[in-house]
């Protein structure tokens, strides 16, 4: 994505097996640029309306060079709909969501924000493929499982992702969730949240690290 920019951008990269050099004094000549969304977070935001609403993606590529770009075909095998047109991806409210079996080997940062949509949805879901996830901000597999036990889902955590059993049983109990500093596990958490299960989310502005604006962009208080 980076050399793609610079190419845009009208600069010259020298090359060579898989490392590029940007050569200094170069002037940019292109006018304008568009730059595609950040997937993971835009997944955030979509997730969020397929539980509370619509939300409508602006400039949202054909193709991408971003592997968490898979997440709109996820979330239509799950019974989402979505509508693309124009550069512009539409996400509304599902009815229902049902379960679903995902490889995210090349898309890791899915995995909080998909479990908990997992943990809404009806039917069995597996997530797997990833097993880089215990090494990211957080233990996102272990810490991913504590975070859906709010849920009354039967959860068994693999060593490359989680497999999501048993029946929803929303709570009226309010629960309190540490995100543990990963903003990934926050956004999770306000996916919960807005879907009806209350939750309080400790250190909200852990999500300032990717998206600063994403709880006022989703319509969720953490609080």
């Amino acid at each position: 994505m980076t050399q793609k920019l610079v190419t845009d951008a009208g600069m010259k990269l020298d090359r060579w097996d898989h490392d590029f050099r940007i050569p200094a004094r170069q002037k940019i000549s292109a006018t304008s640029l568009t730059v595609e969304p950040d997937m993971s977070s835009a997944f955030a935001l979509a997730a969020a309306a397929a539980v509370g609403g619509s939300t409508t993606l602006l400039d949202f590529p054909v193709e991408s060079l971003q592997p968490d770009s898979i997440f709109p075909n996820i979330l239509q095998k799950m019974g989402v709909p979505i509508q693309f047109d124009c550069g512009r991806l539409k996400v509304q409210r599902a009815q229902f969501l049902r379960g679903v079996a995902v490889r995210l080997t090349n898309a890791p940062d899915l995995f909080p924000v998909l479990a908990a949509l997992c943990a809404l949805a009806e039917g069995d879901s597996e997530l797997y493929g990833a097993p880089q996830l215990v090494h990211k901000e957080s233990d996102r597999i272990a810490r991913t499982a504590v975070l859906l036990r709010v849920t009354g889902r039967t959860l068994t955590p693999l060593e490359d992702g989680l497999r999501v059993g048993g029946v929803l049983q929303k709570t009226r109990e309010r629960s309190v969730f540490n995100p543990d500093r990963d903003h990934r596990l926050a956004m999770a958490a306000g996916v919960l949240k807005l879907a009806g299960i209350p939750i309080h989310i400790e250190n909200p502005e852990v999500v300032n690290k990717s998206f600063a604006g994403f709880w006022q962009s989703a319509g969720i208080d953490p609080s």
